[in-house]
């Protein structure tokens, strides 16, 4: 019986070990691709270098981590979640609560903006690593890289809808909001390379009455209506999930002018399928495996 039992494991373990080798060398066709940046597909980091896990030990939305992934890995871009102070200062940052990553607790638009200035990152994989880093300011990274002569992407998901204990006037942070995003893009003159998404379709076409030129990425299931509503409205394009969008949704998005961005890549697999699916973006947890692939 315990033979029995010891020829099972060993045949499990063979199995293993072969279909790891055949998804190892599982590739890309890359000349299939067929986007509406010349056939290339952009990495973006999301959150920066990639939310914490094993291989990343930098924090989400972090200086740190949008810099590396950037500056570091080269990255074509980012993409950073943003959120609004009480005294109406965009932030980065990606949870409800701020207990969940940080040393502060409660909902960073209960605080000031000199108060989450404060606030430091301690919660993660790799915690050992993250060297008293704090919250960042949106401007900051806007202010960084607007000097450069090749601008990263910066896509900007908004969070518009606090989950917040304590009641507020919706109006009026819907107003701040949308102010405080108004003045960055016209100190910054960034609307080529700072594109914003939500999936509040509402919200999007409030901001779009406000900047001009901004350049639109509607977060949603890809499909005919949705294309529709993108291109009745002049937005940049659609962004969605893996599993929302296919390669003839994609291709439907191409014929309209619309580029299309996937996420969220974590393992090879998926990499492989998301490419032969040819969006213009892809958002990535694993900077380097989707490189290693496109390259």
């Amino acid at each position: 019986m315990k033979r029995l039992f010891l020829l099972r494991l060993a045949f499990v373990s063979i199995i293993s070990v072969v279909l790891m080798g055949i998804n190892s060398c599982q590739k890309a066709d890359l000349s299939e691709i067929e986007n509406l940046r010349n056939n290339k597909i952009g990495v973006i980091g999301h959150g920066g270098a990639g939310f914490p896990s094993t291989e990343v030990n930098l924090p989400s939305n972090s200086l740190e981590g949008i810099t590396k992934a950037v500056e570091g890995y080269g990255t074509e871009g980012v993409e950073v979640d943003v959120q609004l102070s009480k005294d109406g200062i965009l932030f980065l940052y990606h949870d409800s609560r701020l207990q969940t990553l940080t040393d502060c607790v409660g909902c960073l638009h209960q605080y000031e903006a000199e108060e989450l200035d404060d606030c430091k990152y301690v919660l993660g994989f790799n915690t050992q690593n993250f060297n008293n880093q704090k919250l960042v300011r949106l401007e900051t990274i806007i202010k960084r890289f607007s000097s450069r002569t090749s601008k990263p992407y910066i896509f900007l998901d908004l969070k518009t809808s606090p989950d917040c204990p304590h009641s507020f006037d919706y109006s009026n942070f819907e107003a701040a909001y949308i102010e405080s995003l108004k003045a960055i893009f016209e100190k910054y003159n960034c609307q080529d390379w700072v594109i914003v998404e939500s999936a509040d379709f509402s919200f999007l076409k409030k901001l779009q009455a406000e900047i001009d030129e901004l350049q639109i990425s509607y977060f949603t299931l890809i499909s005919e209506s949705s294309i529709e509503q993108a291109v009745e409205h002049n937005f940049f394009g659609l962004s969605s999930n893996f599993g929302s969008a296919s390669k003839a949704t994609i291709k439907a998005a191409h014929e309209q002018g619309l580029f299309v961005t996937l996420g969220i890549l974590k393992i090879r697999r998926d990499a492989i399928d998301m490419i032969e699916m040819s969006p213009d973006f892809i958002y990535t947890d694993n900077i380097l495996l989707l490189q290693s692939i496109l390259d």
